[in-house]
């Protein structure tokens, strides 16, 4: 019987591993390191609040996430964010600025909002305008920063448009790719020159709608984990750390920690690229190297928990943004109880401060008791608050935040030409075509439809 390895118990490795089950080509086994199945995505539940660690959503444009959840029968716990609150604050010189209505991604698609907003000056705001007149796209490969100053000027690009696409990714914009991290949006530049009249074309004659951009899940994204772990049962193994890949007669070794040896046609690593890396050495030094070549950042998130009467701000947003230049810790702030419904008990709030990244890296080397005065030192000024929180929670992701750094599309398209040197390899996550969980899950679905493609061909 053929086998097929995944190594790794995130959202990749399991999705990839529900598939080929569904495709029934044989024996599945995916190895998880740690005790915990899931990676970024993990969920807690604590005096009633529910704390999703990692991400908390996905876009909803993207419709391979909501599949999934359907195929698991968790159609009925699917969730957008709460209507009443679909809005952003900007912190800006202290104090909570709203952002205008209408914008897309932070472009204004409508005039009149934009024009009254009280986040830009109004040579800033005239500045923004002009980028309708452009007629070219982004050139080479511009980072976030460099393109959006250039295109929109640099108080638009610091005190909205880097701080709102960069902070998706924890990351510095000076050193994200443009092209890399919103391939949607260059595309967009590139065929209408301009990305204003891009938007507003796009805009045009399109139906008011109230669905939300974002989904998740009421119990929270451990729901969707759960699910799949429910599922894949004996086929996954905890604390079953790989430390090696290498080539055998039949395929490929993989090679165990605790010295087991474990054969496979197939094998798929959806591990961070610095840890298939270190498990590919052996096998190509060079694919080694360019995966090790993907940076990375690390981020701590924390949450707080008060009653809703301690809190002044009517918190009526998914919460705010901290540019560059505030010179604050923290990075933005997520309203969770305003954002989603059942995320906290009735007559309380909970709100989520985000440091580290490629801002401020520095600051995770500080005990957690540091990171809580820090975070609440900066947020509850701003946000009336004096009481001492109910619940405190600190989290932590070492190295988890891939970057998308300039020269991030040349490196990929050489992975991608030194993995199809190794028939049955395959190398998945969220460091190559995106960061979303339905990034993660598109890029699963087809690895493994072609590992069931091989496995039937053989």
């Amino acid at each position: 019987m053929k086998r097929a390895v995944v190594i790794g118990g995130g959202i990749s490795g399991l999705t990839t591993a529900h598939r080929l089950l569904r495709e029934n080509v044989g024996e599945v086994l995916v190895l998880e390191a740690s005790a915990r199945l899931g990676g970024n995505i993990r969920t807690e539940r604590e005096k009633g609040f529910v704390i999703d660690a990692g991400p908390d959503s996905w876009v909803a444009a993207k419709p391979q996430a909501k599949a999934l959840c359907r195929e698991l029968g968790l159609g009925e716990s699917l969730i957008g964010t709460q209507e009443q609150n679909r809005r952003v604050y900007v912190l800006r010189r202290g104090k909570l600025t709203p952002m205008p209505e209408g914008a897309v991604l932070g472009l204004p698609a409508r005039l009149g909002p934009f024009l009254s907003s009280e986040l830009l000056s109004l040579p800033a705001k005239l500045r923004v305008l002009s980028e309708a007149l452009r007629r070219r796209g982004p050139q080479g490969d511009p980072s976030i920063a460099d393109f959006l100053g250039e295109r929109f000027g640099r108080e638009m690009s610091d005190v909205v448009l880097e701080p709102l696409l960069g902070g998706v990714f924890a990351g510095d914009g000076r050193e994200l790719s443009f092209r890399a991290t919103f391939p949607q949006l260059a595309a967009m530049a590139d065929k209408h020159g301009s990305l204003l009249r891009a938007v507003r074309s796009m805009q045009r004659g399109r139906p008011a709608s109230n669905a939300s951009a974002f989904l998740s899940l009421r119990g929270g994204l451990g729901e969707l984990i759960e699910a799949l772990e429910a599922e894949l049962g004996d086929v996954v193994r905890r604390n079953a750390k790989v430390a090696s890949v290498t080539k055998s007669a039949n395929g490929f070794e993989v090679r165990l920690d605790s010295g087991e040896s474990i054969e496979a046609e197939q094998v798929v690593v959806a591990l961070p690229a610095h840890a298939a890396s270190k498990i590919l050495a052996s096998l190509d030094p060079e694919l080694s190297h360019e995966l090790y070549g993907i940076p990375y950042v690390s981020t701590a998130t924390v949450f707080f928990g008060w009653k809703r009467h301690e809190v002044a701000h009517p918190l009526d947003a998914t919460g705010f943004l901290v540019p560059v230049r505030e010179r604050r810790h923290v990075m933005a702030a997520t309203f969770i109880s305003s954002k989603w419904a059942h995320r906290a008990p009735e007559g309380h709030v909970l709100v989520r401060a985000f440091l580290g990244g490629g801002r401020d890296e520095g600051i995770l080397a500080s005990p957690d008791e540091k990171l809580v005065h820090l975070a609440r030192q900066e947020i509850a000024p701003v946000l009336g608050v004096s009481a001492d929180p109910m619940l405190v929670r600190v989290m932590r992701y070492h190295r988890a935040s891939p970057q998308p750094a300039l020269g991030h599309l040349d490196r990929m398209r050489r992975i991608t030409e030194l993995v199809a040197r190794l028939p049955g390899l395959h190398v998945i996550g969220n460091a190559y075509e995106g960061v979303g969980i339905p990034d993660c899950v598109r890029h699963a679905e087809r690895v493994a439809r072609t590992v069931a493609e091989s496995v039937r061909t053989d």
